[in-house]
């Protein structure tokens, strides 16, 4: 996988370079804003982007490994190291975007179309490349997700969590066969669908975030570990933020 992830990087990277992005513009770009009607977009994004979902499946996963309290910093490191990389890509994605897509004029209709950002690297045989890369994220993500799903609905249902049990496994396949079941009724991609399953994804993420907060910053955890005043100070904010985004969604979706 940090293979995988490398190629990416490399081939984004390179990507750019030909493009020859504005600098000047991309400089702009990092100042915030909210282009008209991306709103909402901005929202769906954060719910994808920002998995506080996976970060309470974060939990299940230390068990999982069975990791003891001396293993902090390898978990710190490695989330650290995979933030980094996915602020890294992200921010490479949208550039070559930018700088071929919006530069071009070029409309993003469907999957393939995204593709063409990486055209001056791979000419002709981008579509094909591109579809194959989406394949392998897009199976990769859904192996995770459902695996998250799966865990904490048999943890719900049977007080099981470990991979090892057969509960847990009927959970994550049953949770791959209810999205395969959608994709095939919806046929091509249902990029309106994906947006609405985010947008409803970011209904339950405030609540999700409050109980990570507080169990963090329960008197039952060391002192090591628990939150400190800042972290929980910032847990608030963080709250704030997605409640107000989660009442924008609901405002959205149903008035």
């Amino acid at each position: 996988m940090i293979g995988l992830v490398s190629i990416m990087l490399l081939c984004f990277l390179l990507t750019l370079i030909m493009a020859g992005p504005n600098l000047v513009a991309m400089a702009q770009g990092l100042i915030p804003s909210i282009p008209k009607g991306s709103d909402y977009l901005i929202i769906t994004l954060t719910a994808s982007s920002f998995s506080i979902v996976g970060a309470f499946y974060q939990s299940y996963l230390v068990r999982e490994k069975e990791w003891k309290k001396g293993a902090k910093e390898i978990t710190l490191a490695e989330n650290r190291t995979g933030i980094i990389t996915l602020g890294l890509l992200s921010s490479l994605v949208m550039s070559c975007a930018s700088a071929v897509l919006y530069h071009n004029n070029i409309s993003v209709d469907n999957a393939s179309d995204l593709g063409k950002a990486l055209e001056p690297l791979f000419g002709q045989f981008t579509s094909t490349l591109f579809m194959i890369g989406l394949f392998a994220a897009s199976f990769s993500s859904m192996i995770g997700n459902a695996t998250i799903g799966g865990v904490i609905l048999s943890d719900t249902i049977f007080g099981h969590s470990k991979l090892s049990y057969w509960s847990v496994r009927s959970m994550i396949i049953l949770v791959i066969i209810i999205g395969a079941t959608v994709a095939l009724i919806f046929g091509s991609l249902p990029l309106q669908l994906i947006i609405f399953a985010q947008g409803i994804t970011i209904l339950i993420v405030p609540l999700v975030a409050i109980v990570l907060v507080i169990f963090s910053s329960t008197q039952l955890i060391t002192e090591e570990l628990r939150n400190s005043v800042y972290m929980k100070v910032m847990g608030v904010l963080g709250i704030l933020v997605l409640s107000g985004m989660s009442i924008y969604s609901i405002k959205y979706l149903f008035f």
